[in-house]
């Protein structure tokens, strides 16, 4: 009984046990999969770990890169501050930066030469300095520049008026393109200026000369036209520009101009010839020519310029020189055989030597007065009847001479002209005419007719009481002369006539403006 009562109890703590050893078990098991979960846990926690190792090591490897570009651009920045840095110590252009309140940041030492600033002065008021130039007018600038936003660019002169200045005042935008002051940049343009001045001085020159001023390339293009080139040779400027240089040749020089061309190439220059040419009109016109090459700033031949001269008048004057020359040659020769009749003349029916000596000296000096009448250039600058008069006053004797017109004043050319045909006549007469005897006779009447169109001359040379005249076989030198020099030069018609009584010649000629007029009453009232 006690036994079993113990067995009972034994087997009831036995199977008490039992299920606490299974509830141990059940919570073991459920510890188990506690730890289990853990672990999984575990190895999540650390794959997470080595996800956040490998993040972190991207991260310092980016980290790395964006240091190095932190560095570069370090690098970047302080080369940048030098190359600014130079270029200001360097540039020789005076550039003011001011902030919004007119305050300096910074400058360059040009700047220095203009306003009265130094290193240590950036941050005071611009206004604080002196300056070469007018400070008003760039403070006036300057506020209008912040206020519209609009860059301004003027030119001004240094307040002693030696310098000029180039001002350009600009808005100053910062990286965020917010306005953040100005700058000012003053250019000297003195040199300019007066490179300028010097070049419309001498455009002004090339413009205005009479000369004609022609530049070409070195294939013979012409490139400029002044006005004098187009008064000379006809054409506009439109019209010969881009056109070659030989368009300008007269027809019997095709050939010269490729040899000029040459020269030229060669840096030859091609100075003070007389040469022909072809005005637009085919009009053949004298020059004086020179051409030079024209170089550039590396000293190569890029072109010519060639200055031409009319020399047509010039050309006129030599041949009317030559023409004179000739006169004084043919005048000359005959000198002695005029000096020989007025002594012939002076000596006869006259018994006092002295008398007579005085005679020939006066008939002598009369012909000197003549023949300086000759080779005067300008001529005669008086009346037709005094030049007559002082033509043939070397034979006046026992009123030989008669002379009769109206009062005519002849221009100096004219005059001349005339006197040479004069000359020529009287000296003919006083050789082998109605002035080489006592007994000859000589009237010169002209008379002023306005019938026609236009005023006339007309003068009749009428000899009488002379030697039996023989008309001569041939033209000798003073009936060219006097072709020459009045139907030629005076458009004159000239009649000559060898009648038996004495020669009888008749000069007809127009009076215009350049050969004479009627002497007016105020003329002759001034004389008296």
């Amino acid at each position: 009984g006690y036994a079993h009562s113990e067995l009972l109890a034994a087997r009831e703590k036995l199977q008490t046990v039992t299920e606490e050893l299974e509830t141990a078990n059940e919570e073991l098991q459920s510890s188990n999969e506690e730890f289990q979960s853990v672990n999984e846990e575990l190895h999540s926690t650390v794959e997470e770990l080595e996800t956040s190792k490998e993040d972190l090591q991207s991260i310092n490897e980016e980290l790395q890169t964006v240091n190095a570009e932190l560095s570069n651009r370090a690098d970047s920045l302080v080369r940048s501050n030098s190359d600014i840095v130079n270029l200001f110590d360097s540039t020789l252009v005076a550039t003011l930066f001011l902030d919004n309140d007119l305050r300096i940041r910074r400058f360059t030492p040009a700047v220095t030469e203009i306003f009265n600033v130094q290193n240590g002065d950036e941050g005071r008021f611009i206004t604080d300095f002196a300056a070469r130039v007018s400070g008003d007018l760039l403070l006036a600038d300057a506020k209008l520049v912040l206020r519209d936003l609009a860059p301004i660019e003027r030119e001004i002169d240094s307040d002693d008026g030696k310098s000029s200045y180039l001002v350009r005042v600009r808005p100053y935008r910062s990286l965020n393109n917010v306005i953040d002051g100005m700058s000012i940049t003053l250019l000297d343009v003195s040199e300019r200026n007066q490179l300028d001045r010097a070049r419309a001085h001498l455009a002004a020159i090339v413009e205005s000369s009479e000369d004609a001023i022609i530049s070409h390339d070195l294939d013979g293009v012409i490139t400029s036209w002044n006005s004098g080139a187009q008064k000379i040779y006809g054409y506009t400027a439109g019209e010969i520009i881009g056109q070659p240089m030989a368009t300008l040749l007269a027809l019997a020089q095709p050939d010269e101009w490729p040899n000029y061309l040459s020269r030229l190439r060669n840096g030859e220059s091609i100075t003070n010839f007389d040469i022909s040419r072809t005005t637009k009109t085919n009009h053949a016109v004298h020059l004086s020519l020179t051409i030079s090459p024209i170089v550039d700033e590396k000293n190569r031949i890029i072109g010519a310029s060639a200055v031409t001269r009319d020399i047509t008048e010039r050309k006129a004057t030599e041949e009317r020189s030559k023409l004179l020359m000739a006169e004084l040659d043919h005048r000359v020769k005959n000198i002695l055989a005029v000096v020989q009749s007025v002594v012939t003349q002076s000596l006869h029916g006259v018994s006092e030597t002295r008398a007579v000596a005085e005679e020939i000296e006066g008939r002598i000096i009369a012909i000197a007065r003549a023949h300086n009448l000759l080779t005067e250039y300008d001529g005669i600058d008086g009346s037709l009847r005094d030049m007559l008069d002082t033509e043939v006053s070397p034979y006046r004797h026992d009123n030989n001479i008669d002379l009769a017109g109206p009062d005519l004043v002849l221009t100096p050319n004219a005059g001349l002209t005339i006197a040479l045909a004069i000359h020529e006549l009287t000296t003919n007469a006083a050789k082998y005419g109605a002035l080489s005897v006592v007994g000859g006779h000589l009237d010169i009447a002209w008379t002023f007719d306005t019938a026609g169109t236009s005023p006339s001359l007309c003068l009749v040379w009428q000899e009488s009481g002379g030697p039996p005249v023989i008309a001569p076989t041939r033209r000798g030198f003073g009936s060219k002369l006097i072709e020459l020099s009045l139907v030629h030069g005076l458009a004159a018609t000239v009649d000559r006539k060898f009648d038996s009584g004495g020669v009888r010649c008749t000069i007809t000629l127009p009076l215009s403006a350049d050969v004479g007029r009627l002497r007016s009453q105020q003329e002759k009232g001034s004389d008296l």
